[in-house]
């Protein structure tokens, strides 16, 4: 996607490592959705941030960042409070 042909490699240059991830059932997900802002989307954010933290490559801190239905979802996990997650970017959401 465009916008990440530029996030990411700002992120990359400031130190931060950084991953796309597309919802179950959307994009290159594998999986069915089975609606927006489901517990199940949101368990997935959490055990995505999880995964994040344990890599070799991370410093256990992860943070977020969505636009409209993602900036949406980055509330939703947010109030779920995943250990890992120390920051929220949420763009033009609810």
């Amino acid at each position: 996607i465009f916008r990440d042909q530029l996030t990411h490699p700002y992120f990359a240059g400031h130190g931060y490592a950084s991953i796309r991830v597309d919802m179950r059932g959307n994009g290159d997900s594998e999986g069915l959705m089975d609606d927006e802002y489901s517990e199940q989307e949101l368990q997935d954010a959490c055990d995505v941030i999880a995964w994040a933290a344990s890599q070799p490559w991370c410093n256990g801190n992860v943070g977020m960042m969505g636009i409209s239905w993602g900036g949406f979802n980055c509330l939703q996990t947010a109030a779920k409070q995943p250990p890992a997650l120390k920051a929220v970017i949420s763009l033009c959401s609810t």
